[in-house]
């Protein structure tokens, strides 16, 4: 034996070894590579791709530079044992992760009869780990997701990603969450990453992303969640999100296999961005590209919308922090295999819960948008086809249900320009007294449970509906929308005014209340007209 081949042989798995040979789907004609397995400097297992005609010095010094462990002038050796020794096998390989007929290619490892590789060249780092367990993962998020629905839609929001490759669905929709920094809203990135891979801040992170490299991710995650954290909004940017994860790019062939050439292959995606403004406003009757949900703002809670008096924020979000750091890439293994194995049943599933939702949107909502139904539709779907498949942190369909149609609400409600809102607001109203939720109730009662509001003859007014601004502020988190809304009841006449037509609350009485507490009033009469219907 010499001196080489010895110590190739001197563990159990050679040092280096041509583990396949990957032949590329991406060109015509096709490419070939080298799939090198080997130990690194570290003592861990590693994959390296390398085009089939790489020159021996070539391979030599990229295997060296990717921290092969051998003496550098025994690595000509151990590369001429290797090629002598390769795999007589052909495998398929892309450079597109993401659905490819019934299989899937992802970056750790690809699922389905017949599933090709994925070019290592393009397999995110982050992507590639896994550590903990589903179990461990699941009871550590299981609080946090109780208490906050951003958190809870962010999570669904990553199994989602995977469904419109299985539906053929191409075009991508941005959900954008944005509030105060103190908000703990990273935690709900770092979340959604966690289903797939690891979630330190800096897998998550798009602080410094130029607009030029928003392809580059998002193409780097076709069929999975894009995700862009604490993001800085500009005109330019605002755009290459748009243009990277709503339109993508047509596939295309391409006739060099490399890593700037997979641009060309296109990519299918949904995303998940941050930051501490909104996106921006959509026009109603347009094509739905983003979707603005505000985080309530940090005496509210941030994304903990849900606190009991005994909670607090930053307790929950540090447990979902450490949760993350300790467990991750374990959900999407089971998940995926879930969807692989039970295709034909998933799509129905999908189709069917898609649809219901919209419908059930529809019937409840006398203002309605349904592009936007139809995307949290989708969402809805997949969170129910996870949860039923145990890969989520929650236990049954009822929390996620709720949530996705109360952040619906919040996206339809912050979607509109000032008058959809006030339209949205009466709809709200009237459906609130159809369902009991806005009860007449005088000084010596009490407001029942459940109530949003409560109705009341003032002396000067008649009949008239109060609502507290902490109410308003559920749909609302930034004041400035807020303030909109006001003016634009007032201009409707619909605002009981102070003196001289000035806005201001009004005091009420409320049995159980130790102070007289202070509200928005509207006139019953005008409240409770027909409401206009929304695109």
């Amino acid at each position: 034996m010499t001196k080489a081949s010895s110590h190739a042989h001197h563990n159990s798995a050679p040092v280096l070894r041509v583990a396949h040979i990957l032949k590329s789907l991406d060109t015509d004609p096709p490419h070939y590579f080298y799939r090198f397995s080997f130990t690194d400097l570290n003592g861990r297992r590693r994959t390296l791709d390398l085009p089939r005609e790489t020159s021996i010095a070539k391979l030599v010094r990229a295997l060296l530079a990717h921290g092969l462990n051998a003496p550098p002038h025994e690595v000509r050796a151990l590369v001429d044992d290797a090629l002598a020794n390769e795999p007589d096998n052909i495998i398929g390989a892309t450079l597109r992760s993401g659905w490819r007929g019934e299989a899937y290619i992802g970056h750790r490892a690809s699922y389905g009869a017949g599933a090709s590789k994925l070019l290592g060249s393009v397999r995110e780092p982050a992507l590639r780990c896994r550590r903990g367990s589903l179990d461990d993962w699941k009871a550590g998020l299981h609080a946090p997701c109780l208490k906050s629905d951003a958190l809870t839609f962010s999570i669904c929001l990553a199994f989602a990603s995977l469904i419109p490759g299985l539906l053929g669905i191409e075009r991508g929709v941005l959900f954008h969450l944005w509030g105060e920094p103190e908000a703990h809203i990273s935690v709900c990135s770092r979340a959604a990453q966690s289903v797939f891979g690891r979630a330190r801040k800096v897998d998550v992170s798009a602080n410094t992303l130029r607009p030029g490299t928003v392809a580059e991710r998002c193409a780097s995650r076709s069929d999975l969640l894009a995700i862009f954290d604490e993001i800085r909004l500009d005109t330019e940017m605002r755009k290459a999100l748009i243009d990277a994860v709503v339109h993508s790019v047509d596939a295309a062939p391409s006739k060099h296999a490399n890593r700037s050439k997979r641009l060309e292959l296109g990519w299918r995606t949904m995303g998940l961005s941050t930051s501490e403004a909104p996106f921006g406003r959509r026009v109603r009757g347009t094509e739905l590209q983003h979707v603005d949900l505000p985080v309530l703002p940090m005496s509210a809670g941030g994304i903990f919308n849900a606190l009991a008096e005994d909670d607090d924020a930053g307790d929950l979000a540090a447990q979902a922090e450490e949760t993350v750091e300790a467990n991750y890439g374990i959900a999407f293994d089971a998940f995926i295999r879930h969807l692989v194995d039970n295709q034909a049943e998933v799509k129905a599933a999908a189709i069917d819960l898609q649809m219901r939702f919209v419908e059930a949107v529809r019937k409840r909502w006398k203002v309605f948008d349904h592009p936007l139904a139809s995307a949290f539709g989708l969402v809805f779907a997949a969170s129910v086809i996870a949860t039923r498949a145990g890969t989520t942190p929650w236990r049954g369909v009822t929390h996620v249900e709720r949530v996705v149609v109360r952040l619906y609400r919040r996206a339809l409600a912050s979607s509109f320009d000032p008058v959809g809102k006030v339209d949205f607001l009466l709809a709200l109203l009237a459906l609130a007294r159809a369902a009991g939720c806005l009860p007449h109730v005088e000084k010596s009662l009490a407001i029942p449970a459940g109530a949003v509001g409560i109705r009341r003859k003032l002396p000067t007014h008649g009949e008239c509906v109060l609502l507290r601004r902490d109410y308003l502020h559920t749909f609302w988190p930034d004041a400035r929308d807020l303030d909109l809304v006001i003016e634009e009841l007032k201009a409707r006449g619909l605002l009981v005014l102070a003196k001289r037509g000035r806005i201001n609350t009004i005091q009420a009485q409320v049995e159980g209340v130790s102070s007289r507490s202070r509200y928005y009033g509207l006139k019953a009469s005008g409240v409770f007209a027909d409401v206009p219907r929304a695109a």
